[in-house]
């Protein structure tokens, strides 16, 4: 018994002075650690005078190019026509006041001449009438014994009547004169025709479309944008408006018309109607 603990001593002990012997190597050998400086990094900056100035800002737009106006033409008297401008067809053109068709004038005519008779007749009458008062003022003033003639005396309601039948009858003559002109239809603007429906021989009836002509001068586009885009409009806004046609580049420079005020809900878009002329520099980059 005292041999195993005598033994058992022994191998602590042993064992207690292997393990103070590694430590006390490995305290011995241990690296020691380099002292350094920390090191301090200064930051590259790059300095940049700030500048005031106006920096253009582009904002595009997709619309539909429309006529700025456009009108359906219509005779204004009744009859059969007589004459019809070879360039009355689609794509046709016109200047401002040149006849593009007329009417058979014959019926028109003679309500001239009559119109002339009957204003003839009622200024004579009216002339007339004028003398006959005159004569019943002298005539009373002989019989009449100081006392004042009525108006029926002295025959003024004749005179009036007379006096209105000479008005109008002069107004039927102006619209004798009219009805002559109205024959004729003219272009009421420069205009290009769109489409034609009436042909020589053919009866006008007043009122009825027989064309349709726009003015091929300008042109105007209606342009959308966000409502952010919107309030960054200037109001001197310069708009630039480009096209594809046939492989050929085109290029024009538009104004604004006016502000179209109308919001789309589905979008929450705000529209520009903007204004070109395409005859200026035929359009062409």
């Amino acid at each position: 018994m005292k041999k195993v603990i005598v033994s058992s001593f022994i191998f602590i002990l042993i064992c207690v002075v292997v393990t103070g012997l590694v430590m006390a190597y490995l305290e011995k050998t241990k690296p020691i650690a380099e002292r350094r400086d920390a090191e301090v990094v200064t930051p590259v900056v790059e300095v940049v005078t700030v500048r005031r100035k106006d920096v253009e800002l582009a904002l595009k737009s997709e619309g539909l190019v429309s006529t700025l106006r456009e009108t359906d033409l219509a005779v204004e008297v009744t009859g059969r026509v007589v004459f019809v401008d070879e360039r009355f067809e689609a794509g046709g053109s016109f200047k401002a006041d040149e006849i593009i068709l007329t009417v058979d004038d014959t019926n028109y005519l003679a309500a001239k001449a009559q119109a002339q008779a009957i204003l003839a007749d009622a200024r004579l009458n009216q002339e007339q009438e004028i003398a006959r008062g005159a004569q019943a003022a002298r005539d009373w003033e002989k019989i009449g014994g100081g006392e004042v003639a009525s108006d029926l005396v002295l025959r003024k309601p004749f005179v009036e009547s007379a006096k209105a039948r000479v008005v109008s009858a002069q107004a039927a003559l102006d619209k004798a004169l009219e009805d002559i002109l109205r024959t004729s239809l003219r272009a009421p603007f420069d205009c290009r025709v769109r489409s034609a429906n009436l042909d020589l021989g053919a009866i006008a009836i007043p009122g009825s479309p027989i064309g349709q002509v726009y003015d091929n001068s300008k042109y105007i586009v209606r342009l959308p944008f966000s409502l952010d885009d919107y309030a960054s409009l200037p109001k001197d806004v310069e708009i630039k408006l480009f096209s594809e046609v046939g492989g050929q580049q085109y290029e024009w420079v538009a104004t604004v018309l006016w502000e179209d005020g109308d919001l789309d809900r589905a979008t929450l878009s705000a529209y520009v109607i903007a204004e070109f002329s395409p005859n200026v520099n035929n359009g062409k980059r």
